[in-house]
């Protein structure tokens, strides 16, 4: 039957698909960084997709650029592993990452680095492990616009100092804006969550921040702002801490906390 209506179908693939796997073959590459370097000026209307079939692979710190998507075959068996120091991986303003393992990322360093960018950032279905510090979000004075990340589906296991920091400078016009859902910190450390700056926003549902007993599980400081509902606190010293100075913001919904 129809009623006159006139069928539409949008092509949903990537307009630029680069390939990299361990045995690679025609256009096709084995290296992370090479496959970034092949991804020719890419912009809004010229995306890339970087599709990694599952493998370990050894790579040294590398910026994911704006307009490209780094997408794993599968979080359990597509790997890397960092050569070298620095923070491991920098993400672009519009840029995006999943389906990944990050393994022994540098202990000096955050394993991912999103700093001062202008735009969103997308992370689904990573998985951390062994990574001193994990996630860190910066915005300067030196900023041009609010950085805006989501992070959803995914596990940050035995992050040392932290699994997740997200700060703006004092004096900066502008500051960060973190949707989180499904995130799961498991292990060791000394802050699970930090959420720092007067310009800080955070929202955090359905998740899971499980630690081994000592550290903190959230630090909200500085006039930051969080909105934390439907999730699990369990095996900290501190589950949530509010220290005194500031303005921070707290409002919690339907949260469960354990000893």
């Amino acid at each position: 039957a129809s009623s006159g209506g006139t069928n539409v179908f949008y092509d949903v693939h990537p307009a630029n698909l680069i390939i990299v796997r361990t045995n690679p073959g025609p256009n096709e590459y084995s290296s992370l960084a090479a496959a970034i370097a092949a991804a020719a000026s890419p912009s809004t209307s010229n995306r890339y997709v970087i599709h990694i079939y599952p493998g370990t692979y050894s790579s040294p710190s590398f910026t994911v650029p704006s307009w490209v998507f780094v997408r794993g075959e599968d979080r359990d068996t597509c790997i890397l592993t960092q050569t070298g120091s620095g923070s491991f991986v920098e993400m672009s303003a519009d840029s995006g990452l999943c389906e990944i393992k990050i393994r022994n990322a540098s202990s000096a360093t955050p394993a991912i680095l999103i700093d001062d960018q202008p735009g969103e950032v997308i992370i689904r279905n990573l998985t951390m492990e062994g990574c001193s510090a994990g996630i860190l979000v910066s915005v300067s004075i030196s900023a041009t616009a609010s950085t805006t990340v989501t992070l959803e589906n995914s596990v940050i296991r035995s992050a040392l100092t932290y699994a997740l920091a997200v700060g703006n400078d004092v004096g900066s016009s502008f500051g960060a804006d973190i949707t989180i859902n499904g995130l799961e910190i498991n292990g060791h450390a000394d802050n699970g969550l930090i959420f720092d700056g007067a310009l800080t926003t955070a929202s955090i549902q359905d998740s899971k921040l499980l630690g081994d007993g000592t550290g903190v599980g959230v630090l909200v400081t500085t006039s930051a702002f969080l909105d934390f509902a439907s999730s699990v606190v369990s095996g900290w010293t501190t589950g949530i801490s509010v220290p005194v100075g500031g303005s921070p913001r707290l409002y919690t919904t339907g949260n469960v906390f354990q000893t």
